[in-house]
């Protein structure tokens, strides 16, 4: 049994904050390797493990990725032609996370011994945990990623472990080690990059003369916005045209909704279960303003397409959100709105904003020079270094 030799392991996952920066990177180390990361069709091989540490379909690749069979990785990975481990995994704070833990441990233990990588990197969550804590016990060194504007519990308790710590935003203060951190900003794959508002309304079939509104709530749908934008809808779409990325799950709550519309305002309310990565970029492209969670992502992929944006933290403290979306809005780049709140005052935010174009115009400037397309190529410098 031959050893599967690579130069980078990457782990990171279980929500797409931390899955995409680091399918991103992927993409940077090895850009021919994987027709996901190209936005094209599936269909390569896998290299899970199915039984155990069984014979891996590779016998060589820059790269392997590390993540949870529990997570967003294992729909979104699925097809890859570059080495995949997926391991049962669940948040530590839970009681099947602590179960599930130690086996990771030994699992990414065996793993890594296996594959010998160079230098590991983690995005951060529970999926990093034991992928990270295997590598340090290998002497394999540590890149570290924050997605966030502000650590959570797994960032800050791996940080001593990494060699480097790449930051979302330079805004960590106290919570990390100063000497070992580089502001890079939040990678973004490729399809971010390619995007313009003429083509992205071309895709959508919508009017380019028309204000355009883009609501989401993450990979799985955020029942609450939804609501309070189905409330709102018949007045947006006087203004507006409308995508609506409802989540796969909600799609039954919102359809009724959507087959009451009268005819004019139908053909302006575009409604997806899901967007990939590409739809997802033209979406947002073609958006004058979206509404949305402020998870990680969005402090990238906002400023990428110049989208200003009505941000509507999930009301929990452990996810980081309200500190995400107030970085933005102190920027000028957004404005907050309570989930208590939304209800109550969605429809008169953003049909206010709609309407003030000017404001609208400044807010996407400002958005704009939040920017950092390079930061996945920064990020990659910093792996290249850590593996010398």
């Amino acid at each position: 049994m031959k050893p599967l030799r690579v130069k980078v392991a990457i782990t990171g996952g279980g929500t797409g904050g931390h899955l995409y920066p680091a399918l991103a990177v992927l993409q940077r180390l090895c850009p021919s390797s994987s027709p996901f990361l190209k936005d094209e069709p599936l269909g390569g091989p896998r290299a899970d493990l199915p039984e155990e540490l069984g014979e891996p379909r590779h016998s060589y690749a820059n790269v392997a990725y590390v993540g949870s069979s529990r997570g967003l990785e294992q729909r979104v990975t699925a097809g890859a032609d570059y080495p995949v481990f997926l391991f049962p995994m669940a948040a530590p704070r839970s009681l099947l996370g602590s179960v599930l833990l130690p086996a990771a441990l030994l699992r990414s233990l065996a793993l890594l011994r296996r594959i010998r990588p160079g230098v590991t990197f983690a995005t951060g969550g529970y999926v990093s945990i034991p992928v990270v804590l295997a590598s340090w016990l290998l002497r394999i060194p540590i890149v570290l990623f924050l997605p966030d504007v502000y650590p959570g519990k797994a960032v800050r308790m791996l940080a001593p472990f990494a060699r480097r710590i790449a930051l979302t935003a330079d805004r960590p203060g106290r919570y990390l080690p100063k000497e070992k951190t580089v502001t890079t900003g939040y990678p973004l794959r490729a399809s971010f990059e390619r995007t313009d508002q003429a083509t992205a309304r071309q895709h959508f079939g919508i009017d380019p003369q028309r204000p355009v509104l883009v609501a989401f709530g993450g990979s799985q749908g955020a029942r609450n916005i939804n609501a309070a934008l189905l409330a709102a809808l018949p007045g947006v779409l006087e203004q507006a045209d409308v995508i609506h990325i409802a989540g796969q799950a909600r799609m039954p709550e919102v359809e009724p909704i959507r087959d009451q519309l009268a005819a004019d305002l139908s053909a302006r309310y575009h409604l997806f279960p899901f967007l990939e990565a590409n739809d997802m970029a033209l979406a947002l492209s073609a958006a004058d303003l979206a509404l949305c969670r402020s998870g990680a992502s969005v402090l990238a992929e906002l400023p990428a397409t110049r989208t200003p944006a009505v941000l509507v933290p999930l009301p929990a403290r452990r996810v980081h959100q309200q500190e995400n979306a107030q970085y933005l809005v102190d920027a000028g780049a957004a404005v907050l709105l309570p989930d208590s709140e939304l209800h109550e005052n969605l429809a008169e935010t953003l049909t206010g904003l709609l309407a003030d174009t000017e404001r609208l115009q400044r807010m996407a400037e400002a958005m704009s020079e939040m920017a950092r397309p390079n930061a996945a190529a920064d990020i990659v410098r910093l792996i290249e270094e850590a593996a010398a």
